[in-house]
């Protein structure tokens, strides 16, 4: 958002007597989402499903997806998490946080490399 103030203007007509009213209403700017994800932004692990976890200011709710899967809600929005599957090899995240006027961070890019477990 830039910080600026929106003026709405319009006439509603009153269903009980049938007169119109003027109104104004001014809308106080959404102040942009802002997003971080805990820990390292390349990471290597055995496990087949990992948990990432972050914060956000200002957020309606935080997106995560892995390679061309679609975006999904994680959980909760000023602390939030979200348990991915992981396929073998390079595993690309993306995570964004979007607010209330449909504003989106900046995309937060996590790879992780997921390996065989070594028995």
């Amino acid at each position: 958002s830039d910080g600026t103030t929106t003026l709405v203007a319009g006439l509603a007509r009153h269903a009980a007597d049938n007169r119109l009213e003027a109104f104004l209403w001014r809308l106080a700017p959404v102040p942009a989402p802002a997003l971080s994800v805990e820990g390292k932004t390349v990471r290597k692990t055995t496990a087949r499903r990992v948990t990432l976890r972050g914060t956000t200011t200002n957020a309606a709710r935080v997106e995560v997806k892995r390679g061309r899967d679609p975006f999904i809600v994680a959980e909760g929005t000023d602390s939030w998490s979200h348990r991915v599957r992981l396929a073998r090899g390079r595993n690309v995240i993306l995570v964004r946080a979007i607010n209330n006027a449909a504003e989106v961070s900046p995309l937060a890019r996590v790879v992780i490399h997921q390996s065989a477990r070594r028995d």
